[in-house]
């Protein structure tokens, strides 16, 4: 019988994209690759600031060493917080760099305000030749309580 291998990818600042990228990872049997971006430190208010600044400009960040190779994997879930109503630097890069052609793609992420579709929207124009199979927007607040919803989601 085939088994599909599957990869979840995600930027996590604050901890709630990549509590839901665990909660992915467990659901389907998948390895999970946190992006670590290099030379840049997103912690404390200066961090948020410059989260908020890079989300809004649509910045790139140099992302470190990974330890999965992308070709592998039949399925990817791809995870972002949303940043000033944009995806995080490091997914931004990830994006632009990988080569996703072909591959099942579902993806994901959290926020605390507005701007779901239009980061999904703009995820989507580095995806164009792979197959999109759903997406899935968490409010931080509601990560915790979110096990159904993440059930749904990686079931589809």
């Amino acid at each position: 019988m085939y088994s599909m291998k599957a990869l979840v990818v995600y930027y996590s600042r604050d901890g709630h994209t990549k509590e839901v990228a665990e909660k992915i990872a467990k659901n389907c049997d998948a390895d999970i690759e946190f992006l670590v971006e290099n030379e840049v430190d997103r912690d404390g208010i200066a961090g948020w600031l410059r989260a908020g600044y890079d989300g809004f400009k649509k910045n790139k960040s140099t992302i470190g060493n990974r330890k999965y190779e992308c070709s592998q994997y039949d399925r990817i879930y791809i995870g972002s917080p949303v940043w000033a109503g944009n995806i995080a630097p490091a997914i931004r890069t990830f994006l632009e760099e990988e080569n996703l052609r072909g591959k099942e793609i579902k993806l994901f992420g959290t926020m605390d305000g507005a701007g779901a579709k239009k980061m999904f929207d703009d995820m989507k124009t580095y995806l164009k030749e792979s197959k999109i199979m759903g997406e899935m927007m968490i409010l931080s607040k509601k990560v915790k309580s979110s096990d159904e919803e993440i059930n749904r989601f990686t079931r589809m």
